[in-house]
């Protein structure tokens, strides 16, 4: 399938957009200009590395619930989201995520991951 393959060098620093087996390599937490961030590090086949950044922000509508629920594979009950508290456990989690073309404000292209979702199985 041809969006399961990549087929661009890793230094190019873009993939073909596509769904891709992945696993949660690293998890860690810093703060830049938009306050305390999570940084999710996933492992793409092919030596491929995509990070996925989220606030800190635990409420079922946040961008951190739509990852780890990604990554547990199932919908959070609201009152998991606060007791969610160490996300570094998740690290060595298998998923799919899904990769896509953006562009930042000077016309820069590169890959990031759009959404993660629970591993199909096959």
């Amino acid at each position: 399938m041809a969006n399961n393959e990549l087929n661009m060098p890793p230094e190019s620093g873009l993939t073909v957009p596509g769904l891709y087996p992945a696993v949660l390599c690293l998890v860690t937490q810093y703060t830049n200009a938009h306050g305390p961030r999570f940084r999710f590090l996933f492992s793409l086949p092919h030596g491929y590395l995509l990070a996925k950044t989220t606030s800190v922000v635990r409420t079922p509508k946040s961008e951190l619930s739509a990852v780890l629920e990604g990554l547990v594979g199932r919908k959070l009950l609201p009152c998991e989201f606060a007791q969610f508290s160490d996300i570094a456990a998740l690290e060595g989690t298998c998923c799919e995520v899904l990769v896509a073309e953006a562009q930042n404000r000077s016309g820069f292209k590169f890959s990031s991951i759009d959404r993660v979702v629970p591993l199909r199985i096959h």
